[in-house]
């Protein structure tokens, strides 16, 4: 849409499908006003309906020739990116979510560690995590190091997607984003550039993250449940064998043990609480409890619920995040339901472990 500048230092990628204007902006600002200028920014609209979307995204690339933007048929939050990552001319490409925002030197600090460091093939950064109206709620302790990364992804996504850079070449020989991932597409390549190159996480707040429920059903929540199943099936298959096979890891994952819809339906009623929509979040719980009546557990997360709107103070310490798979359920379900042995437990009000990012920018 705009002539291309000369080289960049890294290229930005975000996709975007009918974004509130406000949202949009300040994260396409957020780029713009980098401490670092020699930047391109891709910008894939996903076949956006809302004019007010195509509105921002045109007076944005108008007034800065370093955005890039392209209109495109609605294909998928993958491959969207699939597509951005294919215009993307530098040899480091930083993601960046349209309703999340970057400090200014985010950039900087990126590139400056992936020139310094041959053996990660991927960064992300701490960040600050907010609600929909941008309150802010806390700082998930994030695992840095790759030995740390490498063991917090058999649980779950220890990435903000949009606050990763990665290296464009390897993730295109590793084929990008698996396409047939419709809510974990990140937690799935982060695991494989893990794998193959090495990741690490900087120890700064770079990155805002904005927990939003306006998108967010209960089949959705679901879906991202047996997502996550299903890239861990995968992962442990590439341990394995050396590689990894969609139907065999669908196969793996067939007993019905391995997706609660329970547990799919609380990280659902999570993710509304924390966006502030709490209308909806108690309405969640609610109707859990109506499903299993007897259940204390599920009595003890409403109590929770309730505690998280009345004593702010306190929300960090009511849920010691554990790592959150953005692609991530809402992985602040730390109550545990009937264990596999059909006798129930109860393991206290929060999980132990680090804390880790929330899912893809589709789980918002």
């Amino acid at each position: 849409m705009t002539k291309r500048s000369a080289q960049p230092a890294v290229s930005v990628l975000m996709a975007v499908f009918n974004e509130r204007p406000a949202l949009l902006q300040k994260a396409i600002d957020s780029i713009t006003r980098q401490s670092c200028e020699r930047f391109e920014f891709i910008i894939v609209d996903d076949g956006s309906t809302s004019p007010d979307t195509r509105e921002v995204l045109v007076s944005s690339a108008a007034r800065d020739p370093r955005i890039h933007v392209e209109f495109a048929p609605h294909r998928g939050h993958a491959a969207s990116l699939n597509h951005g990552l294919s215009l993307c001319r530098a040899t480091l490409v930083c993601r960046q979510d349209s309703d999340d925002w970057s400090e200014p030197d985010r950039l900087a600090a990126q590139i400056s560690f992936m020139d310094a460091t041959a053996n990660a093939g991927l960064v992300g950064t701490h960040a600050m995590l907010h609600q929909e109206d941008e309150t802010p709620l806390w700082v998930p302790d994030l695992p840095t190091s790759h030995g740390e990364i490498a063991l917090a992804l058999h649980d779950s996504n220890p990435f903000f997607h949009g606050s990763v850079c990665f290296r464009r070449d390897p993730v295109r020989a590793l084929g990008g984003y698996r396409e047939w991932f419709y809510t974990a597409e990140d937690y799935d390549l982060f695991w494989r550039i893990s794998d193959a190159y090495g990741a690490r996480n900087l120890p700064r707040v770079l990155y805002h993250h904005r927990r939003t429920g306006h998108a967010i059903s209960t089949t959705m929540a679901e879906r991202r449940h047996k997502e996550r199943a299903l890239i861990q099936a995968l992962a442990q298959m590439r341990a394995e064998l050396g590689f990894d096979d969609l139907e065999q890891a669908k196969w793996r994952i067939s007993s019905p043990e391995m997706v609660d819809a329970r547990e799919a339906v609380s990280a659902h009623a999570e993710h509304l609480l924390l966006a502030g929509r709490y209308q909806a979040a108690f309405g969640a719980f609610r109707g859990l409890i109506l499903q299993s009546p007897f259940s204390a557990v599920q009595y003890l997360r409403l109590v929770r619920a309730a505690l998280f709107v009345v004593a702010p103070l306190l929300r960090r310490h009511m849920f010691r995040q554990a790592p959150l798979a953005r692609n991530n359920t809402s992985n602040l379900t730390t109550l545990r339901g009937p264990d596999r042995n059909g006798t129930g437990s109860l393991r206290g009000m929060h999980r132990l472990g680090r804390s880790a990012a929330p899912e893809s920018a589709v789980s918002k």
